[in-house]
């Protein structure tokens, strides 16, 4: 049995459908973990430093983040993480940007950028899990596909020997 074989197990068309999608799912997963890992840092950060306020916000710098250019990028304005964490008006404009979470949306901030419990071996072990269940689908699929079709016609009108 060759590559080929394996990952389509004579079933090309099942093979378009279902490793797309497994494809998405794993991309999803890293995003999430990747998310997870870098906003979850800065969140976590803002939660240490207890800025839950105008008077107590941190600077990046203060934070020791300055040099993250993503987390620069999940800052802009209308993301889902400005929804969370606000900006403190600055002293003057030569100022870096501070950030707090204030109370009201401290609770989904931490459930959604919560780094804990993320891991790349959970993340290593849900690939290997989604590849397997892949590979499953299709042996079972095409022979439950198989079953149906003998059930259909077994109940066809036609031939009564």
């Amino acid at each position: 049995m060759n590559l080929s074989q394996l990952l389509t197990g004579g079933n090309t068309t099942l093979a378009s459908i279902l490793w797309p999608l497994v494809a998405g799912v794993i991309l999803a997963a890293c995003a999430v973990f990747f998310n997870k890992q870098t906003v979850g840092k800065f969140v976590k950060k803002l939660f240490d430093a207890q800025a839950n306020d105008a008077d107590s916000a941190k600077s990046l710098s203060d934070l020791g983040l300055q040099k993250s250019a993503i987390l620069k990028l999940a800052l802009r304005p209308d993301s889902t993480l400005r929804k969370m964490v606000r900006s403190a008006p600055a002293e003057d404009a030569s100022a870096p940007e501070r950030f707090y979470i204030p109370e009201e949306t401290a609770y989904r901030a931490e459930v959604t950028y919560n780094p804990d419990g993320s891991s790349v071996l959970t993340i290593v072990i849900a690939i290997v899990m989604f590849i397997a269940v892949a590979m499953i689908l299709m042996t079972v699929i095409p022979d439950l596909v198989q079953m149906v079709s003998n059930a259909a016609d077994a109940f066809r009108p036609g031939d009564a020997s």
